[in-house]
């Protein structure tokens, strides 16, 4: 009889101790699924953050010549999330790596065709279409998804100032209004004989300025990533 008793015991403590496996068991997926739920909100929240980015300025109407000799207007960026910025070709500080960093934002954005890179001479009267051509082609760009732009450098400047409301300044010229206006949006560096802000601008598809990004800092390009997509969802 004691035997029997012995044998009942030994086998619910079995059973309870299975028992306690299997529930240990279920515990630890749910909380393995939980986790794994929490880190994919976090990384589509990331990606696509809740709130909206403000809507800061409308770009002006314009009229510039891309280096395949094309007019380029305001209403032929309509309908694309743009990034623009203002460059030279015989720029030896900030310029290579501004087109550096939007080199590596058209291959983030290959397979996005509203999405558009604009760069934009602060030196057209040496920024030919041809020289824009060959620095373009250093680069690897794209001609119908990343625009390289020339034309009248009071057009371009005033476009600078008081569009995009970006520091600009030809330190060949004497001072004048234009040339000295120095604007918080945009912070000047150096490229030899010309002064420019190295910031990248962020348009939407109704042309307005939604964020402007430093080329320098990684931190401001990972942002401008999140913020392109952003607006490819909620203008989609």
């Amino acid at each position: 009889m004691e035997n029997k008793i012995t044998e009942s015991i030994s086998l619910l403590l079995k059973k309870l101790s299975f028992n306690r496996q299997i529930f240990l068991g279920i515990v630890l997926s749910l909380i393995f699924v939980a986790g794994a739920i929490s880190w994919i909100r976090s990384t589509t929240q990331q990606e696509h953050p809740t709130y909206a980015l403000p809507v800061l300025y409308p770009v002006p109407d314009f009229s510039l010549i891309e280096r395949s000799g094309n007019s380029i207007k305001l209403p032929d960026l309509i309908g694309k999330v743009w990034i623009t910025n203002f460059f030279f070709t015989r720029c030896r500080d900030t310029c290579p790596l501004q087109s550096f960093r939007l080199s590596q934002l058209q291959q983030a954005f290959a397979e996005e065709p509203n999405v558009r890179l604009v760069s934009i001479t602060v030196d057209p009267e040496w920024d030919t279409p041809e020289i824009l051509t060959q620095y373009a082609n250093k680069f690897h760009a794209d001609s119908k998804r990343w625009l390289f732009l020339t034309g009248d450098k009071e057009v371009i400047y005033e476009l600078a100032l008081q569009g995009f409301r970006l520091a600009i300044r030809d330190t060949r010229e004497r001072e004048h209004d234009h040339s000295t206006h120095r604007n918080p949006n945009g912070s000047l560096s150096s490229g030899g004989i010309l002064l420019h802000s190295s910031r990248f601008v962020l348009v939407d598809r109704k042309g307005n300025i939604r964020g402007y990004y430093q080329s320098k800092e990684r931190r401001d390009i990972e942002m401008l990533r999140r913020h392109v997509r952003v607006l490819l969802k909620d203008e989609g």
